[in-house]
């Protein structure tokens, strides 16, 4: 009598979760829940835990309640950071920098810190509002947003820390600024603003609702007030978002339910024209918004995480089924009330969403789509 093969019980190999169809209705390689694993090569592996870098944590070595009297060393965090950024300085040297709002309006401080150094202290008589910092790298300089009530500041090295910007001269021999009429009084300062991008050699900044401002040529700290704002509104009234470049000539505009496109921005400006892509989906936060490989994928409180795609014709369309529909459930439990604080990046092949879930005012949760 031939022997009997052993009947193997369960998949063979494990693909990701999907936890809108019932457990006994899975397809092979599909679980309805996976907390704190990974899905490596078919199998499941635990999820590597986090490792405390030196030169990015202050040292700690206060004195501790043990009875030997000895000191704890270790790490202890930044209080209640604002915001965090990158700024490469005119040697190459890249820093990231640490906005923290510890102690008084007044006091805060921005800290900046690069393997191999210590940490340093860039500014220690800031003041931050309720809102995040945002740190935006244009040309050799640094400008931070501090909100619509605090004007931005500069940091060109960091041994002189943030300042005020001052308006430079426009080169008006440059092809994209022959058209600019340069008067006493005919530009502004830079707008004060929540956030800015840098593209094309302009800083653009939304400000005032549905306004963008884009700045000369070459030249951040000049912007003309009329020519040079476009109105992100085709009848709309949600309030502008966010700013994400998709190519060198299209800028995505992210407001609260749509999204517009701004295209063919080269130049000076006469030929940009916008394009509504969505009134059904907005985005719920400035940082909910990141770059996978051609798409653009963000959260909406209307959809969930959604794609934008560049389609053959080469029109930039919305996809009909979000990228998170596998994991509804669990987006059904974001605390929408407080998802203005969700955080999207994409690293390593695959895209992390840090959220707020089952009632939590800060995010608690990092869901991820492994490519």
């Amino acid at each position: 009598m031939p022997a009997l093969h052993p009947l193997n019980d369960g998949d063979p190999a494990f693909v990701g979760v999907n936890a809108k169809i019932a457990p006994d209705r899975l397809k092979p390689g599909f679980v309805s829940d996976a907390v704190n694993v990974r899905f490596d090569n078919g199998a499941i592996v635990p999820r590597k835990g986090l490792k405390k870098v030196g030169w990015v944590n202050q040292t700690n070595t206060e004195i501790t309640s043990h009875n030997t009297g000895g000191r704890h060393i270790g790490f202890k965090p930044f209080l209640n950071v604002k915001g965090i950024g990158r700024f490469s300085d005119p040697n190459g040297v890249s820093w990231l920098l640490a906005a923290s709002a510890e102690g008084n309006a007044g006091s805060h401080k921005v800290y900046a810190m690069t393997a191999g150094n210590d940490i340093q202290v860039v500014n220690s008589n800031l003041t931050f509002d309720k809102n995040d910092v945002t740190f935006v790298q244009c040309f050799n300089v640094v400008i931070m947003f501090r909100g619509e009530d605090l004007e931005p500041l500069k940091l060109s090295r960091i041994d002189d820390g943030f300042v005020s910007i001052t308006q430079e001269e426009t080169d008006t021999e440059i092809e994209e600024n022959e058209d600019r009429e340069i008067v006493d009084d005919g530009t502004d300062q830079i707008p004060n603003a929540n956030s800015g991008l840098f593209f094309s050699n302009r800083l653009l900044i939304p400000h005032s609702r549905d306004l963008v401002a884009a700045s000369d040529f070459l030249n951040y700290t000049r912007y003309q007030p009329v020519l040079s704002n476009f109105r992100i509104n085709s009848g709309s009234d949600d309030k502008l978002v966010a700013l994400w470049k998709f190519d060198q000539t299209t800028l995505l505009c992210f407001k609260e339910s749509s999204v517009y496109a701004v295209r063919n921005i080269v130049g000076n400006l006469s030929d940009c024209y916008l394009d509504e892509l969505t009134r059904s989906m907005g985005l719920v936060g400035s940082k909910a918004v990141t770059t996978v490989g051609k798409d653009v994928w963000f959260l909406s409180d209307q959809r969930g995480i959604v794609s934008l795609q560049l389609h053959e014709s080469g029109k930039l369309q919305g996809q009909d089924i979000p990228a998170s529909d596998a994991i509804q459930p669990l987006i059904d439990r974001i605390n929408w009330d407080y998802a203005h604080k969700a955080v999207a990046a994409y690293w390593g092949n695959r895209a992390y969403w840090a959220l707020p879930i089952d009632g939590a005012k800060e995010n608690n949760i990092v869901a991820v789509y492994d490519f």
